[in-house]
């Protein structure tokens, strides 16, 4: 039996998707699963497991998946597939390093915010200006534009982690905004 992490359930969903129109017998679980219902289940060739663990932090998402990896193996699992990342998780480790006490990070694909990041002249060190008092000064703070590297690359990962040392939300050039948050609620 082939058992699969994924860290949310559109993931999920995809793959279980995927190993269906393979040919597969498949069942997916939503959260951390336990043996017992694990063991109700027979003629399976794969369980998928979706956590939530794409917003989470770093931590919560190890220890979400060790625990759900005894669980499959109680079932027999012998063989695992997680997720693999995407090449934009390292906006999520670059901001976790300059804000470790941060209990979400949150990459958003606004087009909005693409056409902010595409325009002239705005001011680098702070491209929304000042709306509401709750935008500027209790959530929000300053937005620095990040210069366009190329995704996945280490020059982004290092120009977001230098900016987030200062803001905890950054707009990417020709991209999308990255923010943070104390709270995993925002």
């Amino acid at each position: 039996m082939l058992g699969c992490i994924a860290d949310d359930v559109t993931g999920a969903t995809d793959l279980a998707t995927n190993l269906v129109q393979g040919g597969m017998r498949v069942v997916q679980v939503v959260g951390i699963p336990d043996s017992e219902s694990l063991s109700q289940l027979h003629d399976v060739d794969a369980v998928v497991v979706a956590l939530k663990t794409r917003t989470v932090s770093a931590e919560l998402t190890v220890e979400q998946s060790l625990v759900t990896l005894p669980a499959l193996q109680s079932r027999g699992v012998l063989r695992f597939y997680l997720n693999q990342p995407s090449k934009e998780a390292f906006l999520h480790v670059s901001m976790y390093r300059s804000r470790p006490n941060e209990q979400a990070i949150v990459h958003l694909h606004s087009t909005h915010s693409v056409a902010v990041s595409c325009l002239d002249g705005i001011d680098h060190t702070n491209t929304l200006p000042s709306i509401t008092a709750y935008y500027d000064v209790m959530r929000v703070g300053t937005l620095p534009l990040i210069p366009y590297f190329a995704p996945g690359g280490e020059q982004l990962a290092a120009a977001v982690e230098q900016a987030a040392k200062l803001s905890k939300a950054v707009l990417l050039s020709n991209q999308s905004p990255v923010v943070s948050d104390k709270h995993r609620h925002f």
